[in-house]
């Protein structure tokens, strides 16, 4: 699809979802969906294509500070007296290796030791 026939996809998609009435909470058959987004908007995929991908991605992040408070005090570890040099670039490479490994040590246990 090109570009400009995308976006107007997406802004039709737009006019059309907001012309629409509120849905009521209630319009899952399952309980735990009533007030699940997610499970709206996988029931509203096909009609609502690049809407639903956009709402999937935007309720992906995480709607706590408690990610951004841990980093910090990790970073508190990471930039010591003996390290106060590093530039920014350096500091998030080092602040998302961290990350990744304590989220998934096995891979970097089995992964090929570097040309050290």
């Amino acid at each position: 699809m090109v570009q400009g026939q995308a976006t107007l996809e997406s802004s039709s998609q737009l006019r059309k979802y907001l012309s629409e009435p509120a849905v009521p909470i209630s319009e899952t058959d399952d309980e735990n969906d009533k007030q699940n987004p997610l499970a709206y908007w996988k029931l509203h995929q096909q009609r609502f294509p690049q809407l639903a991908k956009f709402a999937r991605d935007i309720l992906a992040i995480p709607a706590t500070t408690v990610a951004s408070e841990s980093a910090f005090s990790r970073s508190k570890l990471l930039i010591t007296d003996r390290r106060t040099r590093l530039n920014k670039t350096s500091v998030s490479a080092l602040m998302c290796l961290d990350d990744w490994y304590h989220r998934c040590p096995a891979v970097f246990e089995s992964a090929p030791a570097g040309n050290a």
